[in-house]
């Protein structure tokens, strides 16, 4: 607790450390996943915290660009079928992150993120509205209405 009062009172900022749920969400693989780094490696560009994604230092971006190699990252196979070599790869993915995160993009993973929704088509989400209605299906927004006392 006394980490916590120190920490707050250095920030400027009140509440507990770790306030707020963790969030994680289903994305369609094949499909979604290097755009969804390509959103994840840009939110440090998108906030003004840095001008480029390689220098964030808690990201992977550097990484991936062949500017610094971390021993935690393991590369996805879809990284890795960007290119043969590790230049190859860096280069294509490069080009990747240089064609930027569409609005669209950005509007479905930032939904995605906040309203813990899966990043999907159609077809991948069919068959898990079945079993996981709540998750899959928008809900209208507000509080649902009370049904009327039948009299």
């Amino acid at each position: 607790r006394r980490y916590v009062g120190w920490f707050n009172a250095r920030h400027r900022r009140t509440g507990t450390l770790w306030e707020g749920r963790y969030r994680a969400g289903l994305i369609e693989g094949e499909r979604h996943l290097l755009a969804c780094m390509r959103y994840i490696e840009a939110n440090p560009v998108r906030a003004g915290l840095c001008a480029e994604a390689a220098q964030w230092p808690w990201s992977s971006a550097a990484h991936h660009l062949g500017l610094g190699r971390q021993a935690l990252i393991t590369e996805h196979r879809l990284y890795w079928s960007m290119g043969n070599t590790p230049f190859e790869r860096e280069h294509a993915y490069r080009e990747f992150m240089g064609q930027g995160v569409s609005a669209q993009e950005q509007a479905q993973f930032t939904e995605a993120a906040l309203r813990g929704r899966p990043v999907a088509s159609e077809a991948f989400l069919k068959p898990l509205a079945a079993e996981h209605e709540r998750v899959v299906a928008k809900r209208p927004r507000g509080r649902p209405r009370k049904e009327a006392p039948d009299v």
